[in-house]
């Protein structure tokens, strides 16, 4: 459906009667059937449906069927396709601001994620996604649970990546570890199971439910766990598109997006706390990183990172930090 027809569409439905059939708007995501967040994307895109009484119809479209994750962000701006999903890291190179949660061991905290709702952090990010052509519609809370995947042996000390083949995420971050030795090797999720099953890829850096979820386990006998970074997930519509709907159905969005975002912190939180039986059960040799080997990484990690995010960011940058550690 082209972005004219289906804000003519949108015009239509205002003045249809509530239960009328109204349009069906795409929605893009990269995650796989069996990753948790595909059932609560699943869950949100029922609550849209449900409270705005049928008025609303969404389609998913997951596994980057649609658009590759770093293409979803343009593809909702232009109005290729109403709304999509992405990480909030993946907004890096448009939005920097939107990694401040990946800062190593800034935010560890499980009351951040219970807050972020309506905080004057999600405020401000909201905002300038929407500067950046996005209305924000939800927040999903994926992970504050990191993973360190490899084979053979633990990677946990700074010394330990040297010369190890590291997935990127982040320039900040990549640079960070490029710092302790490693060679980036910038990578898509979905390309995690091929990347270790070839050798391409030495070591993992990711959440411990997509290290279950993805098959990481197959290839990789060795995790450390530890509380590096917080990872969310966000979901936008095209603004004009969203302009055009009454209070009404915006109130619908407004709390599938609040009940969503609840639903994301005890699901993942679950998902996180039951991964590393799972990953045993595989034969990993999962290690629970100390609070000593945690200050030892944080040390190497932390000043470095915040230098690079905060000369990207700017003044919004150590605004969203201040804000975000409110939340603790």
């Amino acid at each position: 459906m082209s972005f004219r027809l289906s804000v003519a569409l949108v015009a239509a439905t205002l003045v249809l009667p509530l239960g009328a059939a109204a349009e069906t708007i795409r929605c893009s995501h990269q995650f796989p059937p069996q990753h948790h967040i595909t059932g609560l994307i699943e869950r949100w895109a029922a609550e849209v449906e449900r409270l705005s009484r049928g008025r609303i119809e969404i389609e998913l479209v997951g596994e980057a069927r649609l658009y590759k994750p770093e293409d979803n962000i343009l593809a909702v701006a232009k109005g290729d396709v109403e709304c999509a999903f992405s990480l909030n890291f993946q907004w890096a190179r448009k939005l920097p601001l939107m990694y401040a949660t990946l800062a190593p061991f800034m935010t560890r905290s499980q009351e951040i994620p219970r807050r972020w709702w309506g905080s004057e952090a999600a405020q401000l990010l909201e905002e300038r996604m929407h500067e950046k052509g996005v209305q924000s519609v939800a927040w999903l809370f994926q992970s504050n649970q990191t993973v360190i995947t490899s084979d053979g042996q633990h990677v946990l000390r700074p010394e330990d990546f040297a010369g190890k083949r590291t997935r990127g995420l982040i320039a900040a971050l990549d640079q960070t570890l490029q710092r302790l030795g490693a060679v980036i090797v910038p990578m898509n999720a979905s390309e995690l199971y091929e990347s270790t099953q070839n050798g391409a890829v030495d070591v993992v850096i990711t959440d411990v439910a997509v290290a279950v979820a993805r098959r990481l386990y197959e290839q990789h006998d060795h995790m450390v766990l530890m509380p590096l970074m917080s990872v969310y997930v966000s979901a936008y519509v095209t603004p004009q598109w969203y302009d055009l709907l009454g209070p009404e159905l915006q109130d619908a969005f407004r709390q599938a997006g609040e009940n969503a975002m609840r639903w994301s912190v005890n699901a993942s939180m679950a998902a996180a706390n039951a991964a590393p039986a799972v990953l045993r059960e595989r034969g990993v040799d999962v290690h629970i990183a100390s609070a000593e080997e945690i200050e030892v990484l944080r040390a190497a990690l932390q000043p470095a990172f915040l230098e690079m995010f905060l000369e990207e960011s700017g003044e919004d940058g150590r605004k969203l930090l201040d804000l975000i550690a409110k939340l603790q």
